[in-house]
């Protein structure tokens, strides 16, 4: 029954009238840093793929047909 605990806490939690003001800070920082993420993110994306897609370490890659390294 700890779950049921948990959740009463965080009910009363949430009808206390100051930490709901907490909480919309909270939610606040948190869209901020996920636009934070978004963006740089459709910044970098582009260039993270390119250099998943080129083998600039020249790593060995496996011939599927026999096994082997090449």
């Amino acid at each position: 029954m700890i779950g049921g605990i948990f959740v009463k806490n965080l009910w009363n939690w949430f009808k206390d009238e100051e930490s709901g003001q907490g909480m919309v800070e909270y939610a606040l920082i948190i869209a901020v840093i996920a636009a934070i993420v978004i963006v740089v993110m459709g910044i970098l994306g582009p260039k993270i793929v390119t250099l998943g897609k080129t083998d600039k370490l020249n790593a060995p890659t496996v011939n599927t047909s026999d096994g082997t390294l090449s």
